[in-house]
């Protein structure tokens, strides 16, 4: 999973290949990794939509990137992650902000929880916690991220427990 998207894609002993044609008047088709790719990443932007959960296509990208960049950017997968303590802040390096020199911002991510919290709870009459907020719009995403993989796992008649999950990314690893 990277900023912007996720690739998923088999691999068993050997690649798993698709042949396509390349487009061209020739008949030729050339052997290609089969990869599925999907708008999920870490820079997905949280949206709440008549009280429902939205998770992109928009990203908020590098720049300004997710709120606790600090660079005025959206709620996003990563912001739901830090809110909830799956990233540990000490493990960051001071780049952020306009200066490039201050720590990842978890005030302005719980601020801004609150608020897409606020707005859940009125769209539906709800009375939702900030947490359970934020895991709804994980939610969302894995389970965007699930079917992908189990298109190039189960439907192909693999067993994902006889597999390893490798990860990598910019919200992956």
């Amino acid at each position: 999973m990277g900023g912007t998207s996720m690739d998923v894609c088999h691999y068993d002993c050997k690649f798993d290949l698709s042949y396509r044609n390349s487009g061209g008047r020739q008949k030729d088709h050339y052997p290609m990794l089969n990869i599925a790719t999907l708008a999920a990443g870490g820079g997905s932007m949280l949206f709440a939509r008549y009280g429902l959960f939205v998770v992109g296509l928009e990203s908020a990208g590098a720049h300004p990137g997710p709120a606790c960049y600090r660079k005025g950017g959206p709620l996003t997968v990563t912001d739901a992650n830090l809110f909830l303590g799956r990233l540990d802040l000490s493990s960051f390096p001071a780049i952020f902000g306009p200066g490039a020199n201050m720590p990842l911002d978890y005030e302005i991510t719980r601020k801004k929880f609150e608020g897409i919290t606020l707005e859940v709870n009125e769209q539906t009459s709800r009375n939702l916690t900030t947490d359970k907020v934020a895991l709804g719009f994980l939610d969302v995403v894995n389970e965007t991220i699930s079917r992908p993989m189990r298109n190039v796992t189960e439907v192909q008649g693999f067993a994902p427990s006889t597999h390893a999950l490798a990860s990598f990314g910019g919200a992956g690893g």
